[in-house]
């Protein structure tokens, strides 16, 4: 079989599938709107209390200090690279850290619709799975966002 038509029995092979593709994309898209327009969401300047601390964790850290042992860390220690990765030159540490955040949300959701669809989920489960992960931003901003249920001006 040439390429072409390796490439034509691929597409035909591929083309039930791309309605829940398409879905997907849908879904990890309206996380990420609800995400950005979310009171405290992407637009907002709205940071929770704990940021700032993460953002203390992330600078001792790059200073060579050792959780643990310098410093009190209450998560685990493979949670660090959540509060490193935000540590970008030129942002702010609280918008990076919220991009972070959706774009692991939005990775998550990627995940989850991947291992339903694998396991034959049907239209409506798939449904209220897409619209539960969009709904939770909404109604949970300040924990998808901040990781905190406590809110302040910054």
């Amino acid at each position: 079989m040439s390429a072409v038509g390796r490439l034509a029995a691929f597409a035909r092979a591929r083309t039930p599938a791309a309605p829940r593709e398409r879905a997907a994309v849908l879904g990890a898209a309206g996380f990420v709107l609800a995400c950005t327009v979310a009171d405290g969401g992407l637009l907002s300047r709205l940071h929770a209390d704990d940021v700032p601390r993460y953002e203390a964790v992330a600078n001792g850290v790059v200073h060579g200090a050792l959780p643990y042992r310098d410093f009190y860390f209450e998560y685990p220690p493979g949670s660090l690279a959540a509060l490193l990765v935000p540590r970008v030159p030129g942002l702010s540490y609280g918008p990076a850290f919220k991009l972070s955040i959706v774009a692991l949300g939005a990775l998550a959701f990627w995940a989850m619709w991947r291992y339903l669809a694998r396991s034959g989920m049907s239209s409506r489960a798939a449904g209220v799975a897409v619209a539960l992960w969009v709904v939770v931003p909404l109604v949970a901003w300040r924990v998808v966002l901040n990781a905190t249920t406590c809110g302040r001006r910054r």
